[in-house]
């Protein structure tokens, strides 16, 4: 009879622990069914990244920056259900194993933090920056008159148009240059007593006058060759650039 009792009383025990295990497990299924079925009711919300003031209902842009609106579904809150340690074990449910950092929206848009969908593509590697075009100093070279006078005609006259060298810059007229010309013509038209070996030096002492007065050679062969002077001098660009 005892042992009769003994049985019985164990029978009841497992049965109690078998629907209260069954209990709990049917608790458990009746939370997950219901977040499931209220993931898929809950309608989405579309944000602006920079102004999450802006919620719409359906895809757009922002009407302040202009930026494509993000899809944010809205997450239910899932029913918590306190577990005992007896529960947790035999219901498998594990911690995460990484915490989930939150951060409000109005605080991302004070870090400056944007979005955008990944996309695979080619990793280039550029910098953008900002630069300035200047010349090259080593390279620069100064034009000045030899001679006082003034400016007749003027072919450059903006700054950085291109000149090539040999071209004329300006044409000047100069007092001093016209009477080293008009000395040249009556040194080429003078017989001087002597040797030619004596003319010749005069004629390039001459020449070399007009040169120490900025005339280009060219110039000086003109007037040689036109036996006449000119009165506009040109000043020719001694390289290009």
């Amino acid at each position: 009879m005892r042992t009769f009792i003994i049985l019985l009383t164990a029978v009841l025990l497992l049965t109690a622990c078998d629907e209260q295990q069954s209990s709990e497990s049917m608790t458990y299924a009746m939370n997950d069914t219901a977040l499931e079925h209220a993931k898929k009711h809950l309608d989405a919300k579309y944000i602006c990244p920079m102004h999450t003031q802006i919620v719409r209902d359906e895809p757009g842009r922002c009407p302040i920056c202009g930026m494509n609106l993000v899809k944010k579904e809205v997450k239910p809150q899932p029913q918590k259900t306190a577990l005992k340690p007896e529960a947790k074990k035999q219901s498998g449910h594990k911690p995460d194993k990484y915490p989930t950092v939150t951060i409000r929206p109005e605080i991302i848009q004070k870090m400056g933090v944007r979005t955008t969908t990944v996309e695979k593509g080619t990793l280039r590697k550029y910098i953008k920056t900002v630069g300035y075009v200047a010349y090259n100093e080593d390279k620069l070279v100064h034009v000045h008159p030899r001679s006082s006078g003034w400016v007749e005609k003027l072919y450059v006259r903006r700054k950085g148009d291109w000149v090539k060298r040999g071209k004329a810059l300006l044409e000047m007229y100069s007092p001093a240059v016209l009477e080293a010309q008009q000395d040249f013509l009556v040194a080429l038209r003078t017989r001087i007593k002597g040797t030619s070996l004596n003319r010749e030096q005069y004629r390039n002492a001459i020449r070399n006058r007009l040169h120490l007065l900025g005339v280009p050679n060219s110039t000086i062969k003109q007037i040689e060759r036109q036996n006449q002077s000119i009165n506009n001098v040109p000043i020719l660009a001694p390289r290009s650039s």
